[in-house]
């Protein structure tokens, strides 16, 4: 501004002093000074914003620094943490690891068990027979003190069991009953009975042989199919158990028109480790006839005819019941 101001305060001074015979001149100098103020002008233009910048106020210094960006954060590894050292372990300080008690496995291929009982029983024997005239007439029935004695042998493999047993009643030898037709008849209960059998789960298969002897069926002995279903629960666990078993069974052999032995057993077992002691209660029948006939007997004897005696002559029913005591072992 001031070079400016100066060009046109000059020129015209000039002009008026040189107007007559300098006029080449005073365009030259004019020209020259000029030139200079344009000169001096152009640093001054350039540099305007930081003329007004020097005539402003100055800043706080706080806000100057806010304004300024921030630098960016340098990342820096951050260091692993060592693991804490450990002590080494004193001799008799281990820590002690608590492991559950297991039964030690049981390794034996088979499991047998046998065992004894001792029956407290009576029995009875009952049925038809002809009189003098052949006629159909019921036997009276006749009951007696009979005790017996049986031995059990059991051979566990896994699910599938394998069995026998054999039982003798004592005193069953010279027992009567009266015929109708005069005389005497033998008792109709069983000297000895034997039987074999296998069991799955609580269901038993086999086979039961039952000797009367006396002419009693084919040379005095019947065999039958039998099916049976055993169970039972715990009273006391591991102490006291309650067990049933259930059996019936149909002649195969020398049964003439039908026999039909059945079986039910009900005892309570106390568990003394490998021991078994055992006492309940036990009911049996022994029926041999045609069935048919047998229950006509039975309901309505009248309606018998002659020609029936064949078959009711041959029926018999007998029973027994009673307490008993067991003792068992495992191996």
């Amino acid at each position: 501004m001031r070079g400016a101001l100066f060009c046109l305060d000059v020129s015209p001074y000039v002009a008026r002093s040189k107007k007559d015979g300098y006029a080449m001149t005073r365009n030259a100098f004019r020209g020259t000074f000029l030139a200079a103020t344009l000169a001096l002008m152009a640093p001054a233009v350039l540099t305007a914003p930081e003329a007004l910048a020097a005539f402003s106020p100055a800043e706080d210094s706080r806000l100057a620094q806010a304004r300024r960006p921030s630098p960016a954060p340098t990342l820096r590894p951050v260091p692993t943490p060592l693991p804490p050292a450990q002590e080494p372990i004193r001799r008799g300080t281990e820590p002690v690891q608590v492991t559950a008690v297991t039964a030690p496995e049981d390794k034996t291929p088979m499991d047998l068990t046998i065992g004894l009982e001792y029956e407290f029983g009576s029995a009875t024997s009952g049925g038809f027979a002809a009189n003098a005239q052949s006629v159909p007439t019921a036997i009276t029935n006749a009951t007696s003190a009979l005790n017996a004695w049986s031995g059990l042998a059991e051979i566990g493999l896994g699910a599938f069991d394998l069995g026998a047993k054999y039982t003798n009643y004592m005193g069953v030898l010279p027992l009567t009953v009266g015929n109708p037709a005069g005389g005497f008849l033998p008792f109709y209960w069983p000297q000895e009975t034997w039987s074999a059998y296998g069991r799955m789960g609580a269901l038993r298969l086999g086979y039961l042989n039952e000797f009367f002897g006396r002419g009693i069926g084919s040379d005095g002995a019947i065999g039958s199919v039998i099916l049976g279903l055993d169970g039972g629960f715990p009273l006391v666990v591991d102490m006291l158990d309650m067990d049933y078993s259930l059996t019936g069974g149909w002649g195969v052999i020398g049964q003439g028109p039908g026999h039909i032995p059945a079986e039910a057993k009900v005892s309570l077992s106390v568990v003394l480790g490998p021991v078994n002691l055992s006492g309940g209660y036990v009911g049996r029948a022994s029926f041999t006839g045609e069935p048919g006939t047998f229950l006509t007997a039975l309901t309505n004897p009248a309606q018998l005819s002659t020609g029936d005696a064949a078959t009711v002559n041959q029926t018999r029913l007998g029973t027994y019941q009673g307490p008993f005591v067991g003792v068992s072992m495992g191996f």
